[in-house]
């Protein structure tokens, strides 16, 4: 009969977040989260910024003959990268959503001018007022998109 034989590897974490001297877990989120506030209103204008060549390029009253899918891809990209200085939101989710759009008309060469229109709007709705809306609010309007960027009409 052989014995088995246990070995203790010391947690070098552990060990770490034992010594003295450290921050607690609450500071460090509160020290992130203050970094983090100092890009917010340089984001929300790049988002405003973002939302106009939005409405000039591909919103409803736009020119859109001969509108690329790569431009639209490309600002929302835009939109993602600085929209997560401000999570709160929903403008980065919203914007995933769009991609996911742009990627299926892509594939299809088709445009589907309607579920641009529901993004713009829904985009623009959580941009000036996505932190004041209850979070149920907020995530009823994401789940949407998702369902618009996700459907498939019967024409296709």
């Amino acid at each position: 009969m052989s014995v088995a034989r246990s070995f203790h590897v010391p947690n070098r974490l552990g060990a770490v977040m034992r010594r003295a001297g450290g921050i607690r877990a609450n500071e460090a989120i509160a020290r992130a989260e203050a970094g983090v506030e100092q890009f917010r209103e340089e984001s929300l204008k790049t988002i405003g910024e973002i939302m106009a060549q939005l409405d000039e390029r591909f919103g409803p009253t736009a020119e859109r003959d001969g509108a690329d899918f790569e431009e639209l891809y490309t600002l929302v990209l835009r939109m993602i990268d600085v929209s997560g200085f401000v999570t709160h939101t929903g403008l980065d989710r919203s914007a995933v959503s769009l991609c996911t759009l742009v990627d299926t008309m892509a594939e299809r060469g088709r445009w589907r001018w309607p579920a641009v229109d529901v993004h713009l709007d829904a985009m623009r709705l959580l941009w000036t007022q996505g932190e004041t809306l209850a979070e149920g609010e907020r995530e009823a309007v994401i789940d949407g998109l998702y369902k618009v960027s996700k459907h498939k009409p019967a024409s296709e």
